[in-house]
């Protein structure tokens, strides 16, 4: 496996696509990221302030890469989240192949 990225998502092709890339998916709930061994977790903003969201994750001592899942509705926008210190965002609706793409670059980066 390439990398352990803990996820809040349950979408089948997202699975798929990070499968593909040789990236497990540990299922967690958004505000459970404890010692998983996951090297990035990927997470639904929902309604969230982004801001928020970041400061309650990092806040439980996750220094992995956060990718943040925005709805278009949700009032978050991809600035705001990369301010609040995700390391990346992105807004639905997006290809699970790139959502997967993101991360699996991001923990390339973090291997350097």
């Amino acid at each position: 496996m390439a990398g352990i990225v803990a996820c809040a998502l349950d979408l089948p092709d997202l699975r798929r696509a990070a499968d593909a890339r040789g990236l497990a998916l540990l299922p967690i709930a958004a505000t459970a990221l404890g010692p998983s061994g996951a090297q990035a977790a990927i997470i639904a903003l929902d309604g969230r302030d982004a801001a928020a969201c970041v400061a309650m994750v990092r806040g439980q001592g996750w220094h992995g890469a956060l990718l943040l899942v925005l709805a278009r509705d949700c009032g978050a926008s991809v600035e705001s989240a990369l301010d609040a210190g995700a390391d990346d965002a992105v807004t639905l609706p997006a290809c699970p192949g790139e959502i997967v793409a993101r991360l699996a670059a991001r923990l390339r980066v973090c291997r350097r």
